[in-house]
């Protein structure tokens, strides 16, 4: 009993596009890398300013969020300079 090893040719072409979006996608990994790391900072920052904001109005303390952001941006420069 022979089995036929043939593809046909709408299989080969499935297989080069599967082959060439992988290669895409490897290609794209550090931009998709950079842009993970990026959304992962911005939620954290933010969560950051929101508790220094809630911590200004518990001593009622005015803290506009832009003041806000700096300090938590000079915070994070200051825990990575340290570390």
């Amino acid at each position: 009993m022979e089995t036929k090893l043939s593809m046909k040719f709408a299989e080969w072409v499935g297989f080069f596009c599967l082959i060439v979006a992988l290669v895409v996608l490897w290609q794209f990994r550090q931009v998709l890398l950079l842009l993970f790391t990026a959304t992962v900072l911005a939620i954290a920052i933010n969560s950051l300013v929101r508790r220094l904001q809630h911590y200004a109005e518990k001593r009622q303390l005015q803290l506009q969020r832009g003041r806000a952001v700096l300090l938590s941006l000079f915070i994070v420069l200051l825990l990575i300079v340290l570390f």
